[in-house]
C-alpha cells in the first residue's frame, strides 16, 4: 500500500499506522499512538500524534496521559474520522520487507506509550511509597524524591 492511496478504515487501527484525520472540514496527517477507551468520553477513541501543530493536547486529557507528544500535536478522534494512509503494522505487511522509516515511526509511537506508562507507574509508586516512608522512616522520603527527579 503506497502513501498516496488512502484507504477507508474497516479493521481496527493499530499503534504506528499513519492516518489522515478528517475533522471539522480539515485534514491532518498523523500517526496512531493510542487505541482504546478513555475517561473523558465513552466508546473507542484513537489518539493521533499530528505532524503539524494542529492538535488540542499532548496526549494527556483531564490529567490522564494516554500517549505523549509535543503540546498541540495530539488529538483524539473516532475511528470514522481516520483514513489509513500507510499501514506499517506487523500483521498487515503481507510478508513485505519493512523499511527503516516505517520501523522508526513504529518505534516512536511505542516509545511514547512506554514513556507515558513509566510516568504513570512512577506516579502511583510515589503515592504508595511516600506515606509508608513518612510513617516509618521520614528521612528516606528525600532519597525517593531525588530518584523521582532523575527519571
Amino acid at each position: 500500500m503506497s502513501e498516496g492511496t488512502p484507504v477507508k478504515v474497516e479493521k481496527s487501527l493499530k499503534i504506528g499506522q499513519k492516518v489522515d484525520v478528517c475533522k471539522d472540514g480539515n485534514k491532518f496527517r498523523g500517526t496512531v499512538a493510542y487505541v482504546g477507551t478513555t475517561l473523558f468520553s465513552p466508546g473507542k477513541w484513537i489518539g493521533v500524534i499530528l505532524e503539524e501543530k494542529e492538535g488540542k493536547n499532548n496526549g494527556t486529557v483531564m490529567a490522564k496521559t494516554y500517549f505523549s507528544c509535543k503540546n498541540g500535536h495530539g488529538m483524539f478522534v473516532r475511528q470514522s474520522n481516520c483514513i489509513l494512509v500507510d499501514d506499517i503494522s506487523d500483521d498487515t505487511n503481507s510478508g513485505a520487507a519493512s523499511t527503516p522509516i516505517a520501523d522508526e515511526k513504529n518505534k516512536s509511537a511505542k516509545s511514547y506509550q512506554l514513556q507515558a506508562l513509566r510516568k504513570l507507574l512512577l506516579k502511583h509508586l510515589i503515592k504508595l511509597v511516600n506515606p509508608m516512608l513518612r510513617k516509618h522512616q521520614p528521612q528516606k522520603k528525600i532519597q525517593f524524591q531525588a530518584l523521582q527527579e532523575e527519571s
